[in-house]
């Protein structure tokens, strides 16, 4: 399987050395760039960095993909993961009479977002799991869409936001979230799981 990863933090490095353990070819890995750290606040690279660059894996640090040719670069290597996860995927769920497949969007697949490509992308994805969940539902394959909507984890953008602005950040839960809070990555994988469970 050719794909590229994008992450920073340490959780995201676990799954990066999975999806190497596996042996799935990293056409590329992106990582936000380095940040200052420590006593003489160097720029340190981020632990995904740090694992690609171990593995001799090709690394991009773009300040923003919103770039012309950041967007170009990356269409040039020709990727479609969840089409490709999918079909490998759905070819073994047939032979045991089953399955279910969860695509993970955004609430950006919705509605407006201030990136054109990550709304077009997470919009393709949602439109992709309605049609696969028709074509599938005869072979007992079920198909959800996941579309999160705000979460916070350490070192994500939310935190780094509310660390640079903490009262912006207090306002918008105020305004625009219902609950008044981030939601949690847990809350997500428990919905992801359940999806994927028999119940």
């Amino acid at each position: 399987m050719r794909l590229a990863f994008m992450g920073t933090p340490v959780f995201a490095a676990v799954a990066l050395q999975a999806l190497i353990d596996a042996g799935h070819e990293i056409a590329a890995v992106y990582a936000q760039p380095a940040r200052p750290a420590g006593r003489g606040q160097k720029p340190q690279p981020s632990p995904v960095e740090n694992l690609a660059r171990q593995h001799g894996l090709p690394v991009f640090t773009p300040i923003s993909l919103k770039a012309p040719e950041e967007q170009a670069a990356f269409a040039a290597l020709n990727l479609d993961a969840a089409v490709q996860f999918s079909r490998e995927a759905v070819a073994h769920m047939r032979e045991r009479g089953g399955g279910a497949i969860v695509h993970v969007a955004s609430v950006y697949g919705r509605e407006y977002g201030p990136s054109s490509p990550y709304v077009t992308a997470k919009g393709a994805l949602i439109a992709l799991g309605k049609s696969m969940a028709v074509d599938l539902a005869r072979h007992n394959i079920r198909v959800n869409t996941v579309a999160p909507g705000s979460i916070y984890f350490e070192g994500g953008s939310w935190d780094r936001r509310t660390r640079n602005d903490p009262e912006g950040v207090a306002d918008m839960l105020r305004r625009e979230l219902p609950f008044g809070r981030f939601g949690r990555p847990e809350e997500v994988a428990e919905v992801i799981a359940f999806l994927c469970s028999a119940r």
